[in-house]
């Protein structure tokens, strides 16, 4: 997943959701990045771009009034969390949404769970959902390797740690 670094009217930059998680994996690596602008393939991050193209093939709205959905690709910005992200797919019911994160690979076995650099992806895209006016309260990372969801439950602790001051 691509995002750029995003600016809204008033000159405010936002930071890009795929930027916190490659921080919260590295902090030197998201510095040689995004700042200096250094940019290193694999074959891992090549795979993970074909798995995904599907995903990123088109933008889709969100539909008026807010019935059952899927759409991917969905752009957002929330200047007041000061993020910016491009949710994968992100599904409705009538009352919530859930930002659905694809992911490479095979869902971690570690008792621990997730990683945070997911968990990080994931809580940036529910501060934007929640600053444009929807009810989000869990989200989903989806292993193509292995077929699985993994939720993650936006409690306070993880959104204390996304929304820094």
């Amino acid at each position: 997943m691509s995002e750029n670094k995003s600016s809204v009217e008033d000159g405010i930059d936002l930071i890009p959701a795929s930027m916190l998680a490659a921080f919260a994996f590295c902090p030197r690596l998201c510095y040689m990045q995004f700042v200096q602008g250094e940019f290193f393939d694999c074959a891992e991050l090549a795979d993970g771009r074909f798995q995904h193209r599907w995903i990123d093939a088109e933008q889709e709205p969100v539909p008026e009034g807010f019935v059952p959905f899927h759409a991917r690709s969905v752009s957002l910005s929330a200047p007041q969390a000061g993020v910016c992200c491009k949710i994968d797919l992100l599904e409705g019911d009538g009352q919530t949404v859930t930002p659905v994160e694809y992911k490479r690979g095979e869902a971690p076995r570690a008792p621990a769970g997730l990683f945070e650099p997911h968990l990080m992806q994931l809580a940036a895209q529910c501060l934007a959902l929640r600053e444009n006016g929807f009810s989000c309260e869990q989200g989903m990372v989806y292993f193509i390797g292995s077929k699985e969801r993994v939720p993650v439950n936006f409690d306070a602790a993880l959104m204390d740690r996304a929304n820094y001051p």
